[in-house]
């Protein structure tokens, strides 16, 4: 179990527990590639994405990172915490057609105090399509809403 002192000028305060997690820990996604996660659906007003190929778009690969990562981090925090993500490198290997199943993976690479570093990746069978790192914090949920002037269900105060 990691303890970590929170500090009160970033709206945390005192201990923070997270059971169950360690370096090493890891989980994964499963995902079907559908056309709404191609390219061209990425940013479907720009006709300049929709110029480019049908492919796995690198912004949805990079949320099925972060979905991995957040399926080790969401049981082991407490009900009013909630971890965000705040540094992302990857680099997006081969391209992946509408279709194809890709799994996500995984796994913490480094815990310091409320931030957790994972070393990420995607595959489609056996080849690499995206591979590097995410980092997420651990913050306090209302907190944070409140520091954005967002309600409980993300509408403006």
């Amino acid at each position: 179990m990691l303890k970590a002192t929170e500090l009160s000028s970033n709206g945390f305060i005192g201990k923070m527990e997270l059971p169950a997690l360690h370096i090493g820990k890891s989980a994964s996604v499963l995902s079907k590639v559908s056309a709404d996660k191609l390219v061209p659906a990425l940013y479907p007003e720009s006709s300049l994405y929709q110029e480019m190929p049908p492919v796995l778009a690198t912004g949805f690969m990079i949320g099925l990172m972060e979905w991995a990562a957040i399926e080790i981090l969401h049981p082991c925090l407490q009900p009013a915490k909630i971890s965000l993500g705040t540094d992302v490198a990857v680099s997006h290997e081969k391209a992946t057609i509408e279709g194809a199943e890709v799994i996500a993976e995984a796994t913490v690479a480094s815990i310091s105090g409320k931030t957790v570093t994972f070393d990420v990746v995607v595959r489609e069978n056996d080849r690499i399509v995206g591979v590097g790192t995410h980092r997420r914090v651990i913050v306090d949920r209302q907190r944070f809403e409140a520091k954005l002037g967002i309600g409980a269900r993300g509408t403006l105060r």
